[in-house]
């Protein structure tokens, strides 16, 4: 969108999004589809086996042992990425930060806790105290690899925060030359 279409679209309030579609999905990397592809089939040899008459789902096995791995280490940890076909750890955090004084719907934030695990942050304002914090939580949230220094103005009535972590190993690193 340029920004005459954004501007026209806030312009026209709510109505103008009734008509959107969404974007279509954008395919997943090769080695991303070669790793569910090899799970998919390897674990229904085993699952499927067992059982003449039986509902097996390879996505939700998968995100089920994904979710689990995030927990694992050690040995656990191992063997689910072995399981897996993967190394990569990926994280999501996300968090409002809201000033005491701006009154947010509870609606609101009930919802962003309960469908993306938001934290919510209830701040007295946006100053040297608060910006602390938010740097704190991404540094935390981002397990160091960003230590931003980020100023928020004083007068900012919501800050919405995303970070993603995100460790994937080459299965051969390159020689240091």
């Amino acid at each position: 969108k340029t920004a005459d279409d954004v501007s026209s679209l806030k312009s026209a309030g709510n109505r103008a999004l009734t008509g959107l579609q969404s974007l279509p999905a954008i395919p997943a990397t090769r080695a991303a589809m070669e790793s569910s592809s090899h799970f998919a089939y390897e674990s229904a040899i085993h699952i499927l086996a067992s059982e003449s008459n039986i509902c097996y789902s390879p996505v939700s096995l998968e995100m089920a042992l994904l979710i689990a791995m995030q927990g694992a280490g050690g040995n656990t940890l191992a063997q689910l990425q072995r399981v897996l076909a993967c190394t990569s750890q990926f994280d999501a955090a996300n968090s409002l930060w809201i000033p005491q004084t701006f009154q947010v719907n509870r609606g609101y934030t009930h919802t962003t806790k309960r469908l993306y695990d938001t934290q919510v942050k209830q701040v007295e304002g946006f100053n040297e105290k608060t910006n602390t914090a938010i740097n704190n939580w991404i540094k935390k949230e981002t397990r160091s690899l960003l230590n931003p220094e980020l100023v928020i103005p004083s007068n900012t009535k919501l800050v919405i925060i995303n970070t993603l972590y995100a460790d994937g190993r080459w299965s051969s690193p390159f020689e240091d030359t």
